[in-house]
């Protein structure tokens, strides 16, 4: 699978398409789609968050970034919580794994980051903390 493909699917520019044909164009298929468009940009966000490439937009100090994370983090937990307390079934969530692992990234690059700023970094480039290089290899 190619992750950066599959990525591209929680974007802003497809909530922002959700948002146009379920408001302007009335397609009645799009009428509940504000929790997908609310969840496209999440995640669309999460994953700038985790992609920082260049100088100008990485992580500093008071970054929004951080507050994304911690969003993601909170939003994976509501959404596991709904899961545990029943209100929707095991096929509506991540596998254990998956939510584990988001989870883990979001909260080690939130610390790796506090960290290297507090150590004298001026940024954080998030991007050279992920593993999109292997994936380009296999």
């Amino acid at each position: 699978m190619n992750v950066k493909l599959a990525a591209q699917i929680f974007s802003n520019s497809v909530a922002a398409g959700l948002k146009y044909y379920r408001e302007y164009q009335k397609v009645p298929e799009l009428e509940n789609s504000l929790e997908t468009e609310n969840f496209s940009n999440l995640f669309n966000n999460i994953f700038d968050a985790l992609n920082r490439k260049f100088p100008a937009e990485g992580i500093r100090q008071n970054s929004k970034d951080f507050k994304v994370l911690e969003d993601g983090i909170t939003f994976i937990n509501s959404w596991e919580q709904n899961l545990l307390d029943q209100k929707i079934m095991e096929s509506e969530f991540l596998t254990k794994q998956t939510a584990d692992g988001l989870r883990v990234t979001m909260k080690s690059t939130i610390e790796l980051a506090k960290y290297l700023l507090q150590s004298g970094f001026r940024y954080v480039l998030s991007n050279k903390m992920n593993q999109d290089r292997l994936e380009v290899i296999y």
